[in-house]
């Protein structure tokens, strides 16, 4: 019986690089859900007055999704003008600067230091995804995907656990809590020179039109074959988007709205993008010990450890969906993801309006292992298959401009007639307009490429190339497509 052979040389290395880059969107998730341990303190370290505490405690928080919101929209100008590596780097630098401006114990320093680390953050969690995927073979993206998604709910536990550590530590405890995205920064920085030392392959090739160099890049990792098939589609897509117009390197906004098919690929992305906001999971991560700590007396210590239990459901439940998430459509696990989450919303705004508020914080443990097997590893594959270009600057500036309002928004909505069960009421209701528009604009576009998924959106019959059975033919219409738009293919 004939073996299979491998596409990788070395593949340790290649899961290391997976590693490294997703210490990315662990710097990402620690910074978002650094206060929670500290939240209930913060009017008193920073002498806040009654009146005001509701509006600071949104903006501690919000100050730093409207930093990422920044950093990610200009991250992928920059990173494709001075290399991704080159903007991790940058990033790692603000979170330093940012962590070391809000050891400062005042309001105005703090608020400033939490929105520097935000441009830091936003820089390295929009980047990551396609680093990872200019990497990695189109037949393993989701398996690449999947596993990246981990550190989200990691970030969740380590924040808990140091804050569970540290409570009790004395007045100065909190730099403990605020300074740790300078430290896992250092760790990040020294890994580019050790681990990282060059860039990715697809980049190596836009900017200086290396070949060699960028071969010799995937050949570190997969063997000589596999290297010179994802070459050969990064050349053709670089090149064919040349020919096409040689002035114009990247869709316009102008173009992008006046090609159907792309603006379909937006609404579905801009959707996407809603349903993580409104599926109430920023909320529960971020706010997760004053939610609880409502209904148990303000015991902040059990707050804390159901909040590291709600992650850890969070972050098995995300590695269990790497067993399946090549197997399975990426649209069916999506929509049933949305199903899940729209009745968990509706039943913890049930429960708060009821009073069975003791049942509430296992409901969120169940409503992370929901997320976390659904849409939590879908969403970042979805996004970087489906949309490139000035499309992806404007489906993160979505993303982060609802994230950033949500977070502030919250602590001042629920002291209004709305409340906390209102919230998840009307956010239920938002996520049932988003199920009805990804049902009818999202397509399955599970083993497919790049070029493939974009032809599937123009309404063309589509399949994956091992099944296909006229690959020429099929080249020969993509590329007659692709006058009219333009796309990566790795």
């Amino acid at each position: 019986m004939e073996t299979k052979k491998s596409i990788f040389v070395n593949k340790t290395k290649y899961v290391l690089l997976v590693i490294h880059s997703g210490l990315n969107i662990l710097q990402y998730s620690i910074c978002m859900s650094l206060l929670n341990t500290i939240v209930g303190d913060l009017p008193t370290i920073l002498s806040w007055s009654d009146q005001n505490k509701s509006i600071l405690t949104g903006l501690v928080n919000s100050a730093n999704t409207a930093g990422a919101a920044i950093g990610s929209i200009s991250a992928g100008y920059f990173s494709a003008k001075y290399g991704r590596r080159t903007m991790f780097i940058i990033g790692d630098l603000l979170c330093i600067g940012g962590a070391s401006i809000g050891l400062i114990q005042n309001t105005t320093p703090f608020v400033i230091g939490r929105f520097i680390c935000g441009i830091g953050m936003g820089i390295l969690v929009d980047l990551v995804t396609l680093f990872v995927m200019e990497w990695t073979h189109y037949k393993y993206r989701g398996y690449a995907g999947a596993p990246m998604v981990c550190f989200t709910p990691l970030g969740m536990i380590i924040s808990g656990l140091i804050g569970l550590g540290i409570q009790g530590g004395g007045s100065g405890y909190w730099r403990i809590i605020v300074s740790f995205p300078a430290i896992l920064s250092f760790v990040h920085i020294f890994g580019y020179f050790i681990l990282v030392k060059t860039d990715s392959p697809f980049q190596i090739f836009q900017k200086h039109r290396d070949e060699k160099e960028a071969l010799q890049s995937l050949n570190t990792i997969y063997n000589s074959e596999v290297s010179e098939e994802i070459l050969s589609k990064i050349t053709e897509s670089i090149k064919a988007r040349e020919q096409k117009d040689k002035n114009k390197r990247i869709l316009t906004i102008s173009e992008m709205f006046s090609i159907k098919s792309y603006l379909i690929r937006m609404i579905v992305c801009g959707l996407c993008a809603l349903t993580v906001n409104f599926s109430g999971y920023f909320i529960i991560s971020i706010y997760t010990n004053q939610i609880i700590q409502n209904d148990n007396d303000g015991d902040n210590t059990k707050a804390t450890l159901f909040s590291i239990y709600t992650s850890i459901a969070d972050l098995l439940s995300v590695a269990l969906a790497t067993v399946y998430v090549e197997k399975i459509g990426r649209k069916f696990i999506f929509l049933v993801g949305m199903i899940f989450t729209t009745l968990m919303l509706f039943l913890i705004g049930f429960l708060a309006q009821y009073e069975l508020n003791s049942f509430i914080p296992y409901i969120l443990i169940v409503f992370k292992i929901g997320f976390g097997t659904t849409i939590s590893p879908l969403y970042p594959i979805i996004i970087s298959e489906t949309i490139v270009e000035i499309g992806f600057i404007i489906n993160s500036l979505v993303f982060w401009v609802t994230n950033t309002a949500i977070i502030q928004l919250y602590p001042i909505l629920v002291d209004t007639n709305l409340g906390f069960s209102g919230i998840f009421w009307l956010f239920s209701g938002i996520m049932v307009i988003c199920f009805i528009g990804l049902l009818i604009f999202m397509k399955e576009t599970k083993g497919l490429t790049l070029k493939q998924i974009h032809v599937l959106y123009r309404n063309q019959k589509c399949q994956s190339e091992q099944n296909d059975q006229n690959e020429e033919s099929v080249k020969n219409l993509q590329n007659k497509l692709y006058s009219t738009d333009s796309d990566d293919d790795i």
